[in-house]
């Protein structure tokens, strides 16, 4: 984690990891990303989920945190495999970026169903 930001609580640093983790996730994968990833796990498991633990007493905010962490674990290893995949984090899990899917709009059709397209 960078010296320059300092968040206000656990939830607040969650969600800079999170936008930390966007930026990378989908770049080539280096040395220094994978270097990067640890730092931000350790980081997660040392200094977050401990102080959600025991100074916020925060059970559900630990659990994301060990959740994340678990995640960009998970994300390194399908990574090494040589298993791409487009990911972002979002609600602090992992999850592929759904397909957009299309309005189709209706065709009018010349069967009679409503008193505008019965013929008179």
């Amino acid at each position: 984690m960078s010296n320059q930001y300092q968040p206000q609580n656990t939830k607040d640093a969650l969600r800079y990891l999170q936008q930390l983790a966007n930026q990378y996730l989908n770049a080539p994968l280096t040395p220094a990303i994978i270097a990067y990833n640890h730092q931000q796990i350790q980081y997660l498991r040392q200094q977050v989920i401990p102080v959600a633990k025991n100074q916020e007493h925060n059970s559900q905010r630990s659990q994301e945190a060990q959740l994340m962490a678990q995640q960009l674990e998970q994300w390194e290893r399908q990574r090494l495999a040589g298993q791409p995949g487009p990911y972002k984090m979002r609600h602090f899990q992992l999850q592929k970026p759904q397909t957009i899917k299309y309005q189709h709009l209706r065709q009018k059709s010349s069967q009679p169903g409503n008193y505008r397209t019965q013929h008179r």
